[in-house]
C-alpha cells in the first residue's frame, strides 16, 4: 500500500502539461488529475479490519490522500477557471486600448483641424474687415 502511495505522489509530481481551454485559447497548467475525482465521502465507507494496526493506518493515510487528490482536482478547476477569466478581461482590455488609441488618434485630428478653421476664421474675419475700410 505504501509503494503505491509513493507511486502515485510520484505520478502526480511530474510535472506533467495538461492543456487548459477558454474561448479558444490554450494554456497550460502543471498537474496530473488522475485519480483525484473520490470523493470523500465515499472512503468514509471503506472500514478497515480491527485486527491489523498497519492496515487501519495505511486505510487512513489513503483516506487522507484521497481528500487531498479530491481537493486539488477542485483548486486546479477554479485556477482554470480564473485563467480563462483573466485571458478573457485581457482580451476586453486590449481591445478597450485599441479604441482609446483610435479615439485619441481622432481627438488629435479634430484638434488640428479646429486649430485649423480658427486661423481660416481668423485670416477671413481679417479681410472682411479690410474689405469694410
Amino acid at each position: 500500500m505504501v509503494v503505491e502511495l509513493e507511486a502515485s505522489q510520484k505520478k502526480q509530481d511530474s510535472g506533467t502539461e495538461e492543456p487548459v481551454v477558454c474561448n479558444g485559447l490554450t494554456s497550460t497548467n502543471s498537474d496530473s488529475q488522475d485519480g483525484a475525482g473520490s470523493s470523500h465521502e465515499e472512503d468514509e465507507a471503506e472500514e478497515p479490519e480491527e485486527n491489523d494496526p498497519h492496515k487501519s493506518h495505511s486505510v487512513v493515510l489513503q483516506k487522507e490522500l484521497d481528500f487531498i487528490k479530491n481537493k486539488n482536482s477542485q483548486l486546479i478547476e477554479e485556477n482554470n477557471k480564473l485563467v480563462c477569466k483573466v485571458q478573457s478581461l485581457e482580451e476586453g482590455r486590449v481591445v478597450l486600448e485599441q479604441k482609446l488609441l483610435r479615439l485619441q488618434e481622432s481627438n488629435s485630428e479634430n484638434l488640428h483641424q479646429i486649430a485649423s478653421l480658427q486661423s481660416d476664421l481668423a485670416a477671413t474675419e481679417s479681410f472682411k474687415v479690410q474689405l469694410q475700410k
